[in-house]
């Protein structure tokens, strides 16, 4: 097997766009279907702890890779950018808190020290909000020795904590003593101060981001405060200001992109930022977005269908969590504790019913900024206390509803004929003992398989057939989904088509739909026909099964179950016309339903990467079926012009879809195939590193089941590796750990992955047969499935035996079947190792510091802050532990 050759660095440029006073920024190219490198973005799971440090290589490449094209300058008036990106249903009229707006930040010094400034910023910036009402007022603090550490415990081991300059409160803040600024729970909005250059040059032909590393760098520091305000807050979008010598910028970031103000002088035009925190502190919402709700006032880019539980609602799940069995709620979790109210709707999108679920404790999280921004909560529904799960995440407009594919799933199984229900039977039992049908009174061959018989349920139970073939087996359980952005954009389209002449809003209004990416897509004129697919819409989603994460697996005996489920799970979606194209960490959970019984252990869920391969046939004009589509991949990789990635320019890669070979002149049959190719370009190839099967990696294949089935083995690898006692004759496991998915390009994970699957496995799960016989069954089949390319030409030549189905679960059910599964193997507490460990004379030595901004100051990705000197410490502000009787639900 060749590996791909990785391209070498692009350099980026913008260029203006036609008509377009607009310009963006761009560190670093993006991604094509000519196979540009990926590489992690926001350093999301991380290996190594080296990779979490704030100057780490790893870390800053990320980052690069997560802003790169996506910081776009508004190049018009303030006024017009207020008027679309801070929008305010009470702008401010009448005079400004000042007699003269050059003594506001008089005292500010031009030179010197960055912390000599920040005394003189707050005291301007709380003469700016001194004639708020008490209700409206933010504090503001300094922040620059108070490192504030990642909002959500579990995760923190992952993200080094952060040093923001300034920091401004929630409006009516009653905290006199600033512990508010400890902690992301009670922070809304960050100033970023620097005496470097402003990272945004506007003197350039066209405006753009200027191309160095200290500019990125001031970047990347404003995008993580973002991405820690809309992580812990579940806001919508929010605005960092930043501050350079004696001018300023806003930056309004969402989940797609971020816009750019132009600069402003503070010194004598200080009103931009009096008018920032005016619109930002009038904002009002009605409780729970609902159009019935009470108009409260809220922060504006809060979500408001979210807001805060009081005291005795987090004691009430604190009785639940004890009644239930459930560890209780640890300081962070009573933090974040919020209310969220789900509405559903009509076809029109009127409001006909809502419902309000208690969140309490974070499942899953994708730590992302630029991103889906996946976070699956626990919650108790208000009044029933029934248990829910709830998911928030930021579809890609390109991509299809999850919500959409799990009803397609629903339906084709409610859909099923008696006979399909036998099949499934006869699969999921086909390795068991004793598994062979009864005989029934009737001829199969001769029932239609569309007549239900009348005898079947009596037949099915004396069959003792499973009552889970029946129902959704391996996957979560949808209770109600909802697109809150497409809803609005819908219901403002159909007004457009009505009678209804009322003022519309503007597109800035559409709080759930993001407006920042088609600004960064609009520099390049090729791209135009992709302007809107790049924005992301804010999708909900309510599950009636409830999971833990597969690191929280109570024996190996279960997470090996729970993984077999999950691949049954996997198997009912490809039947049902969707292939999930995302299997990782978070997208499989062990079942810990205690309000249901469930007949599964484990299940597959998050289904936002999921790709319809009926549609793609129908598109193309072939027959629907399981055949047709096996035939249609065999066709369509044959038909590549070159295999591996990255292919040169003057090779096309095609897309998968219509082809208009009868040459239509049709107008509406040109633009839906020109809408479909465009959304299948963004759409070509989707997963998690770490996860994504070899072949995917290293060509232009049609992504199918067998890789999906390759991603389970990674997945079933990195929980063996991370989560077990292993021991090993030659490489330590925790050595192959690294090896295997410590890459950060898709090139070193191909040479990674492959290189493991060639070498014999020296190790074992400690006392654990079954499953160290398992990881080297299922590593053996994906050897054998790797197709061989020409190192020259990259051309094929041997395909593998392709994973399938039933050659992956054979070995799950043999391995399930053994006697030997040791009792109570609990997972293991995971501590990401380091790259180099450190040596006796190192430990608890280590006192560095680091630059910020051209001063000296004390690095913020040490791992112990507290090693300073005292009168040196940054502080690191953690609530006291408060001791916990309870076990945790592993």
């Amino acid at each position: 097997m060749s590996p791909r050759t990785s391209p070498s660095p692009s350099s980026c440029s913008s260029s203006p766009s036609t008509g377009s006073p607009t310009s963006s920024s761009c560190v670093a190219s993006g991604s094509d279907m000519q196979g540009t490198e990926r590489t992690h973005k926001s350093a999301t799971n991380a290996v190594f702890k080296e990779h979490t440090h704030q100057n780490s290589e790893a870390n800053k490449d990320s980052w690069a890779a997560e802003i790169g094209g996506k910081i776009s300058l508004v190049n018009e008036p303030l006024d017009v950018f207020f008027r679309d990106y801070v929008p305010c249903h009470s702008e401010f009229v009448g005079l400004r808190p000042w007699t003269d707006p050059a003594e506001v930040f008089e005292a500010v010094p031009s030179s010197g020290k960055e912390t000599d400034k920040y005394p003189h910023l707050i005291k301007g910036l709380r003469q700016l909000v001194s004639e708020f009402d008490d209700v409206r007022r933010p504090k503001f603090a300094d922040g620059s020795k108070c490192a504030v550490r990642f909002p959500f415990k579990e995760w923190e081991e992952a993200h080094h904590y952060t040093l923001p300059d300034i920091l401004m409160s929630f409006p009516g803040e009653d905290d006199h003593n600033d512990t508010w600024a400890k902690t992301w729970h009670r922070i809304a909005m960050v100033c970023e101060v620097k005496n470097a250059a402003d990272p945004i040059n506007e003197s350039a032909p066209w405006p753009s981001v200027r191309q160095s590393g200290s500019a990125t760098g001031v970047l990347t520091q404003l995008a993580k405060n973002a991405r820690n305000l809309m992580l812990t807050h579940g806001m919508l979008f929010v605005f960092v200001v930043g501050i350079y010598k004696e001018s300023a910028r806003i930056y309004r970031f969402d989940r797609a992109a971020c816009v750019v103000s132009q600069a402003f002088n503070i010194k004598t035009a200080p009103w931009p930022l009096h008018e920032l925190l005016w619109r930002i502190c009038h904002y009002e919402a009605p409780v729970g977005g609902l159009p019935t709700g009470t108009v409260v006032p809220r922060l504006l880019g809060e979500d408001p269908t979210l807001f805060r539980a009081s005291e005795q609602d987090k004691d009430m799940v604190e009785k639940k969590c004890q009644e239930t069995g459930q560890r209780t709620l640890s300081e962070d979790e009573r933090r974040a504790c919020r209310w969220v109210t789900v509405a559903k709707h009509d076809s029109k999108g009127n409001v006909i019913g809502s419902t309000r679920v208690l969140l309490y404790r974070v499942r899953s999280l994708n730590p992302r900024l630029f991103s889906r921004a996946t976070v699956v909560w626990e919650g108790y529904e208000d009044v029933t206390w029934k248990r829910f799960a709830v998911k928030d995440a930021w579809r890609q407009v390109a991509r299809d509803r999850e919500d959409v594919f799990y009803d397609r799933i629903r339906e084709s199984m409610e859909d099923r004929s008696w006979r399909d229900i036998l099949n499934d039977y006869e699969f999921l039992h086909r390795n068991t003992e004793g598994n062979e049908l009864p005989q029934f009174s009737f001829d199969l061959d001769a029932e239609d398989p569309n007549v239900f018989p009348a005898e079947l349920d009596e037949l099915l139970v004396e069959a003792e057939l499973d009552p889970a073939i029946g129902e959704l087996f391996g996957l979560a359980r949808l209770n109600y989904g909802d697109d809150l952005g497409e809803r609005v954009t819908n219901k403002v389209a159909q007004r457009t088509e009505g009678d209804d002449h009322r003022p519309l809003p503007p597109h800035y209004d559409f709080y759930h739909r993001t407006v920042s990416s088609w600004r960064a897509q609009a520099r390049a004129p090729a791209q135009a026909d992709d302007l809107g697919y790049n924005e992301r819409s804010h999708m909900r989603l309510v599950f009636e099964t409830v999971g833990r994460p597969l690191s929280q697996f109570k024996s190996t005996r279960e997470l090996t179950q729970g993984l077999r489920d999950a691949i049954y799970g996997h198997r009912q979606a490809y039947l049902a016309g969707v292939i999930h194209r995302d299997i990782s960490e978070n997208n499989v959970m062990l079942s810990d339903d205690s309000d249901m019984m469930s007949f599964f252990v484990g299940f597959l869920l998050d289904f936002d990467y999921g790709f319809n391969w009926q549609e793609v046939l129908k598109k193309a004009g072939w027959e629907v079926s399981e055949a047709s589509w096996k035939r249609y991949v065999e066709e369509y990789d044959r038909s590549l012009p070159h295999r591996a990635r990255p292919a040169p320019p003057e090779r096309t890669i095609p897309l998968m879809g219509p082809t208009n070979k009868d040459q239509s002149t049709d107008e509406d049959t040109i633009a839906i195939q020109k809408a479909w190719l465009a959304r299948m370009k963004m759409k070509e190839r989707t997963g998690t590193l770490h996860f994504m099967a070899i072949e995917i990696l290293q060509t232009y294949v049609a992504h199918d089941i067998r890789h999906d089935l390759e991603s389970f083995f990674w997945l079933l690898l990195w929980v063996v590796l991370r989560y077990t006692r292993t021991k090993g004759r030659g490489r330590p496991p925790n050595v192959i750990y690294g090896q295997v998915f410590g890459q950060q390009t898709e090139a070193d994970s191909v040479m990674s992955k492959s290189f493991f699957l060639s070498q014999p496995i020296d190790w074992e799960v400690i006392d654990n047969l079954p499953l160290t016989n398992l990881v080297r069954k299922f590593k053996g089949l994906c050897f054998k499935a790797l197709p061989q390319y020409d190192p020259v030409s990259g051309d094929l030549e041997r395909m593998g035996v392709p994973l399938t189905y039933e050659s992956v679960m054979a070995l799950f059910d043999e391995a399930l079947a053994s006697p030997d599964w040791p009792q109570n193997d609990g997972s293991l507490p995971f501590k990401m190792p380091s790259k180099t460990g450190p040596s006796a004379t190192q430990v608890g030595s280590q006192a560095a510091t680091g630059s910020r901004g051209g001063e000296k100051r004390e690095a913020p990705d040490q791992p112990d802050p507290l090693s300073l000197p005292a009168h040196k410490r940054v502080h690191v502000y953690r609530p006291p532990v408060i001791p916990q009787t309870d076990t945790d639900d592993v």
